[in-house]
């Protein structure tokens, strides 16, 4: 099963576009409308500001996808080569991550590879899929090293919720994906626009998604192949740019439920931290519209 490293959507207002445009020799679909259950840029720096306990729960988790990663690349620690490991590290990098904890990661996840000749000795990745009480499909993905007990936990999660785990698959399509944007220490900031004409000249590029039009901070996310993962990655960084978000596979929804009331949207809201807050539990994604 490959590794699904995925972040829980959060609240955007991107300015919406809707336009055809060509990428290296193809036609691909540039629209801004948000893609519920989609990473969320705002969500990376929502958790620059979290309390020390919260950031400390994060690194935690972080850790654990880091030395997966590893066992999962055979050891490969060079994250050109391992594209679980670059995933990882694009997330851990998006939430501040100190050098010291994604060192140390690092290194477990070295000695986990040699000494399991390359099983994972972090977890294994498990799937569940469930429909909360507002009719909202979820997807969870965990690391566990104890299926039982995530399972328990996952499904306590959705009943207290009124929710129930079903399956609800046939809502989502499975792609790879990337977001880039600036890199902090470049000389020049390019606006949303700039990005946009620069994601028209990379190559393995199959559709244009979100476009976060933030002054400060724009970003632009893309989808591809995960054969085509890695050279994308190469590309970005070629043009001095950011990876911001990195996923081998992503859940992204094919339907979506909107028009939801107030108090649904909270108790919905309610249902994801509950989840978050699993310590197995490393990405929540889903087909709400959230506005």
């Amino acid at each position: 099963m490959s590794p699904l490293l995925l972040l829980r959507s959060t609240i955007f207002s991107p300015a919406v576009r809707n336009l055809r445009v060509p990428v290296s020799g193809c036609v691909v679909n540039a629209t801004t409308v948000r893609h519920a259950g989609h990473n969320r840029w705002s969500q990376i720096k929502r958790a620059k500001g979290a309390n020390d306990v919260a950031r400390a729960h994060q690194f935690s988790k972080l850790s654990s996808q880091i030395i997966a990663a590893v066992v999962a690349g055979k050891g490969e620690t060079d994250s050109g080569l391992n594209l679980y490991l670059a995933s990882a590290l694009a997330q851990a990098k998006g939430i501040q991550m100190p050098k010291a904890n994604i060192e140390t990661a690092l290194k477990k996840g070295v000695t986990a590879a040699a000494g399991k000749g390359g099983a994972s000795g972090s977890g294994d990745e498990v799937v569940y899929e469930g429909m909360s009480a507002q009719g909202i499909a979820v997807v969870v993905v965990a690391l566990s090293t104890n299926r039982n007990k995530t399972f328990a936990e996952v499904r306590h999660c959705f009943t207290k919720n009124e929710g129930a785990l079903k399956s609800i698959m046939f809502q989502f399509e499975k792609r790879s994906r990337l977001v880039f944007g600036n890199a902090k220490e470049a000389a020049s900031q390019r606006n949303l626009d700039d990005l946009l004409n620069i994601a028209m000249e990379f190559d393995g590029v199959d559709d244009i998604g979100e476009e976060v039009d933030d002054d400060k901070d724009p970003s632009i996310e893309l989808f591809t192949t995960l054969p085509n993962l890695l050279s994308l990655q190469k590309q970005v960084l070629e043009k001095g740019l950011e990876v911001k978000e990195m996923d081998l596979a992503a859940y992204v929804p094919t339907t979506r439920v909107d028009s939801l009331s107030e108090s649904q949207l909270a108790a919905f809201e309610k249902l994801l931290e509950d989840l978050e807050n699993q310590a197995d539990v490393t990405k929540v994604f889903h087909n709400a519209a959230l506005e």
